[in-house]
């Protein structure tokens, strides 16, 4: 068809007398071709009209639209629906999705119909061992009992500001590793990651990833970054059916099962050392994995609690907490750096506030109005799952007068939501002072600030993230200037595997601002 356009623009649109009748020719020889197309077309139109399913662009067979995602697939699905509406149906491969870009109708799924699309998408046989069964993938009455044991005492407050002193304790181990290091040049990222992964650690286990007094690499860091690598892998393979062939014949598989095994035999080891240590402490100072084996053993709790369901909540911990918190961090600073006006304005506010006291205390944090709209900056430009996690709809509905059938994943680009140029005067800067005065937050009651979702499946974890956000970046401002290296500039290209990461390490000259001691 290209050679053909090529032939009639270069001939007819240059006036030969011949080029009609040539022309003519041509589209017989490729008539077949055209007679094709067009019934295809024709049966794609008739079927989505006979479905009445929200408009979406051209699918091939087998893959769909996967060709039209790119590895950024929040850029791309908003890209797509700039084209075909707020409300757009796709296929992925073999399964049907919808995606929503606009805060009218993520509200109407994530509030109003937030029954009828609170389950996780099915998950294939080969992936249900690794997700310890699945079970809390499914909406239902276990998921919900288990989910109301959560937010009471893992999620809640209470628990939260238990964990104080282990956030602080963490923060002064970073601060004086960064002071300490041979070099001026700090990788940040690496450094996030291994604090967030500390702090999840000592609140899970009750015990640190690394020795006392270092905050860098340990080998239970890598079990959690291997995994979610795979991860990625894993769901590009899943919505392909025609690749099935090559999860078998690859190392995939076996990848997949070792990285398993070594998570599982952490968890493992971990429970058996709380067994036999008894942990019958009840203050509020004790780790998840004891409050929720205190549960397993309760003969009153109600409902069946079992082995996998603890490792599956220590699972979702890890993968939801760590990589999310690390990621806020890493575009925060990056979004400082790019913006000085704002660094020295945050700055300020927290040596003004803390003064010679020679650290960010939690009780400051209070007073550091600024530094939270930062924050909810850097949350609206970055949220660390820019399509949140997907749902599948439990029952068909109907959205915006289109029917949603069953078994339809509904992706909600929030990434988009939160950079519209409708909602958000100059969307694509930095500017935090647009949440000054303003009533929005990230709690889920805002559609259009939504980076932690909403409804019955928002994260569940938010506040444990945003309270080691709040005191690590209010420290590494207080105790340290902060600069690109010379001669390179701030690369702020995403890598999107499951949470979105900068693709190159956040590598800054750090110069202390005050003596240590």
């Amino acid at each position: 068809m290209g050679d053909l356009l090529f032939f009639f623009f270069s001939k007819y649109s240059n006036g030969e007398e011949m080029a009609k009748k040539e022309l003519m020719f041509e589209l017989l020889k490729h008539s077949w071709l055209l007679i094709i197309l067009s019934i295809l077309l024709l049966l794609l139109l008739s079927s989505r009209r006979r479905r009445n399913l929200p408009p979406g662009p051209w699918q091939l067979p087998i893959l769909g639209n996967i060709h039209q995602l790119d590895p950024l697939a929040h850029r791309s699905l908003l890209h797509l629906a700039e084209k075909h509406g707020p409300l757009m149906h796709l296929q992925l491969g073999r399964i049907p999705a919808i995606i929503v870009s606009s805060p009218d109708i993520a509200s109407e799924i994530l509030k109003t119909l937030d029954l009828a699309f609170s389950s996780r998408p099915s998950l294939p046989p080969s992936a249900v061992k690794f997700w310890y069964g699945g079970r809390l993938a499914k909406y239902d009455e276990h998921w919900r009992q288990v989910t109301k044991l959560c937010m009471l005492e893992i999620f809640s407050m209470r628990r939260v500001q238990s964990f104080r002193r282990v956030r602080e304790d963490e923060v002064d181990v970073l601060i004086q590793t960064i002071r300490q290091s041979s070099s001026s040049l700090v990788n940040l990222s690496k450094m996030f990651v291994f604090i967030t992964n500390n702090i999840t650690s000592r609140e899970v286990f009750g015990k640190r990833f690394t020795y006392d007094g270092e905050c860098n690499w340990s080998p239970d860091h890598d079990i959690f970054k291997e995994i979610i690598q795979l991860l990625s892998e894993f769901t590009a393979k899943h919505l392909l059916p025609s690749l099935e062939w090559l999860r078998k014949n690859s190392s995939f598989k076996e990848k997949l099962e070792k990285s398993f095994e070594r998570m599982d035999q952490l968890f493992e080891r971990e429970i058996e050392r709380h067994c036999s240590n008894g942990d019958g402490d009840d203050s509020g100072e004790r780790d998840f994995l004891s409050v929720l084996l205190k549960h397993h053993v309760d003969p009153n709790l109600g409902f069946s609690f079992t082995r996998d369901d603890i490792k599956a909540i220590m699972q979702m911990i890890f993968f939801g907490g760590s990589d999310t918190t690390s990621s806020i961090l890493e575009w925060g600073i990056s979004e400082l750096i790019k913006n000085p006006r704002v660094m020295k304005k945050a700055q300020d506010e927290v040596r003004g506030v803390v003064g010679n006291k020679g650290k960010v205390e939690e009780s400051d944090l209070q007073q550091l109005q600024y530094l939270k709209l930062v924050i909810n900056e850097t949350l609206r430009l970055h949220p660390p799952a820019p399509l949140l996690i997907p749902r599948e709809c439990r029952e068909e509905c109907n959205v915006q007068g289109y029917k949603i059938p069953v078994g339809t994943m509904v992706i909600v680009n929030a990434w988009a939501i939160m950079r519209d140029p409708k909602l958000w005067e100059n969307p694509e800067d930095f500017i935090p002072e647009r949440f000054n005065g303003v009533a929005i937050n990230y709690r889920g009651q805002d559609f259009q600030f939504i980076p932690f979702g909403a409804g019955r499946r928002i994260c569940p974890g938010m506040q444990l993230g945003i309270a080691v956000v709040e005191i690590t970046l209010a420290n590494v401002l207080y105790h340290f200037n902060w600069e690109l290296p010379a001669g390179t500039d701030m690369d702020m290209t995403e890598s999107l595997a499951v949470i979105l990461h900068k693709k190159s390490p956040l590598i800054l000259k750090a110069t202390p601002r005050i003596a240590l001691g």
